[in-house]
């Protein structure tokens, strides 16, 4: 009995562990599995985004190209000249040929010399949107290539312009054939072959496997199915398909990678079933567990993009934020210390002064977002650049009017020249379709800084409708269009906000309805320059008695809060609502101090205070801004003092007689 016993008590033991270990051993083999499929769907789901990647360089191209005026106005001369400009700046095009779109005649081919128009008996298949995008397979040596074309309108009809595409760079995207991955292939929508990893220039064009036109077929936009390669061999397959282009990315595993571990998993779970009942509501606890900590970690993943989602909307509203505290802050400031004010009033009045200045504090919260794109980067002049692609820059403006201040030094940054010239194309492009035909876009060069280096800042304005703060939030959104169906890919600033980001620079818009758009994108400088030697400052005295004072801000509450305030401490102040008004006003009196914004329309108070000095050198400023980043403050008015919106009624009172003293 004792030796029964003792055996009960070691199965009793025992039982638990073997149990645990068989079970253990299946959740592993159908984690193997899960993570197996989830990587080649992952895999595919990467050959889809470079595919789209290269496709939308070339689209943006195809948007350049198929927008020139000599196109527009039947030139064909002077178009075939400027399709092989455009067509050298990119490496995989085998050929631009435009023809009719009425009767298909070929009005020319760069890969031939300009001549007649060839007549042909089959059209190009322009989609819904204007784009259509497919396989071609006998249009000389340089295929097998893709062909990606464009509709333009012209005198005598619509024209087609089409890009011919090698698809080599398609093949280098697909994961090599090997152990860990098989054939893998893109697919156009009707189950053609785009580019393939094996036997690529005799596929590409045919009909693939009925597996993947089954899977091209389907609704889903995802998917892992089961079928047999042309070349006879079994696999597992996982797929994805483009929003871009309607081409599906299919990456295929060899049977033994999905099938083993599944057998084994379920060999496990069979022996695993043989415990007690009691062991079920262990599975049970763990199973429900798993979920609990699944659907976790599912909540925390939202949460954060719901978080960076807020960043971005925010971000812009700081300066408007801190613009509508200034006149709550003085006022609040003002009416508290009124000698006819009862006890009561003058408590509510200091708890709202101290309620408007916590809220100030929340100003300095905001997020930012990033994304990422493969670049070649190398030093490059970009002063230099713009004088060599104004032509081009003039050709994309159409009619609007195009100004280019370039800086007279040079202006050297490292990036990649191509990527930079097709999306400064793409700005002037998208601030042509914003502007009237009369209207007028700006390009600058500044200096600038990005979050932790210098650069120089490219500014592309127009003066066009300006977005709504929806639609900036959204404007660097991947596919995120304003403009009718046919018109734009919602490609554009994507493109350029992934370019800034590789290129470790940043880009911004700022724009308001009616007040046009400015979009600047900063871009690192080659040198650090040498940092200016900091020197000790002896504290000033402060300045006693009434002085002449003068406010620039262009917002009239703004601006009647700060009079209020140096009015009270017994001040000569005047008033301007925008920059030229202040400039006038400093020519013609005697300030002590001219307390400027640093924000305004127009004429901005960096440039008010530079225009100023040229007639007063010795003339003292400071700037009263809402802007968080001083960097920028520093950098566009070097050596001027900053008082930061909303501000303490009394602190601005003694630093404004401290900097006139």
């Amino acid at each position: 009995m004792v030796k029964k016993a003792l055996w009960l008590i070691i199965a009793a033991a025992v039982l638990p562990l073997v149990t645990f270990f068989l079970l253990q051993s299946a959740f592993s083999a159908r984690e193997q599995t899960q993570k197996i499929e989830d990587e080649a769907l992952a895999q595919a789901r990467v050959v889809v985004g470079a595919s789209d990647a290269l496709l939308a360089r070339s689209i943006g191209a195809l948007d350049t190209l198929s927008t020139i005026n000599s196109l527009h106005d039947g030139e064909i001369a002077a178009s075939y000249d400027r399709a092989r400009q455009i067509a050298a700046l990119e490496p995989y095009w085998s050929s631009v040929i435009v023809s009719r779109e009425a009767d298909g005649a070929e009005l020319f081919d760069l890969r031939k010399p300009l001549g007649p128009p060839v007549p042909r008996t089959t059209k190009s298949r322009i989609n819904s949107t204007g784009l259509a995008i497919g396989p071609v397979v006998r249009e000389g040596q340089q295929c097998p290539c893709v062909a990606v074309s464009r509709r333009s309108p012209g005198k005598g009809g619509p024209y087609v312009v089409t890009a011919l595409i090698s698809t080599s760079p398609f093949v280098a995207v697909l994961p090599l054939a090997g152990p860990r991955y098989g054939v893998s292939a893109l697919v156009d929508p009707d189950g053609i072959f785009i580019a393939r990893s094996v036997n690529n220039r005799e596929r590409v064009g045919r009909p693939a496997s009925r597996f993947v036109r089954a899977a091209v077929a389907g609704p889903a936009a995802t998917g892992f199915y089961r079928g047999v390669s042309l070349e006879g061999y079994e696999n597992y397959t996982a797929f994805a398909r483009s929003k871009l282009s309607g081409w599906s990315a299919h990456v295929a595993l060899s049977s033994r990678s999905i099938d083993s571990p599944t057998r084994q998993a379920l060999g496990s779970i069979t022996i695993a079933a043989l415990p007690s009942l009691a062991w079920a509501v262990v599975l049970v606890t763990f199973g429900l567990r798993y979920l609990v900590q699944t659907r976790r970690v599912a909540e925390r993943m939202q949460h954060a993009q719901k978080l960076e989602a807020l960043g971005q909307l925010t971000g812009g509203i700081a300066h408007d934020f801190n613009n509508l505290l200034t006149p709550i802050v003085g006022a609040l400031d003002i009416l508290s210390q009124r000698p006819d004010l009862d006890v009561r009033a003058r408590r509510m009045a200091k708890g709202g002064l101290a309620s408007a200045n916590r809220a100030a504090k929340l100003t300095g919260q905001l997020l930012a977002f990033s994304r990422r794109q493969k670049l070649s980067l190398q030093p490059l002049d970009i002063c230099a650049m713009l004088a060599d692609i104004e032509p081009l820059l003039r050709q994309s403006a159409g009619r609007s009017r195009l100004e280019l201040n370039i800086a007279p030094d040079s202006c050297w940054v490292t990036t990649d020249p191509t990527q930079l010239e097709l999306a400064l194309l793409n700005l002037v492009i998208n601030a042509r379709d914003a502007s009237a035909d009369d209207g007028m876009i700006e390009i600058s060069v500044t200096a600038g800084r990005t979050h932790t280096r210098p650069a120089w800042a490219l500014i592309v304005a127009d003066h066009g409708a300006g977005m709504p703060p929806e639609i900036k939030a959204r404007a660097f959104e991947p596919f995120f269009t304003t403009k009718d169906q046919g018109h734009g890919t919602g490609l554009g600033l994507a493109q350029v906000f992934a370019f800034a980001q590789q290129s470790h620079g940043d880009v911004h818009i700022d724009s308001e309805p009616g007040e046009g758009t400015q979009v600047t994108l900063l871009l690192p400088s080659c040198e650090t320059p040498p940092r200016a030697e900091q020197t000790a400052v002896e504290p000033r005295a402060l300045a006693s008695g009434p002085l002449k004072l003068l406010v620039v801000d262009d917002d009239e509450d703004v601006r009647a809060a700060i009079v209020a305030v140096l009015q009270e401490d017994g001040h000569d102040v005047d008033s301007a609502a925008s920059g030229e008004d202040g400039l006038k006003l400093i020519a013609g009196n005697h300030y002590a101090l001219p307390l400027v914004d640093f924000a305004m329309p127009g004429m901005n108070g960096a440039e008010l205070i530079a225009q100023a000095r040229q007639q007063r050198a010795d003339q003292r400023f400071v700037i009263v801004t809402g802007y968080l980043d001083s960097e920028a403050v520093e950098i566009a008015a070097p050596g001027t003092p900053v008082i930061a919106k909303p501000f303490d009624p009394d602190a601005l009172r003694r630093r404004v007689r401290e900097l006139a003293a």
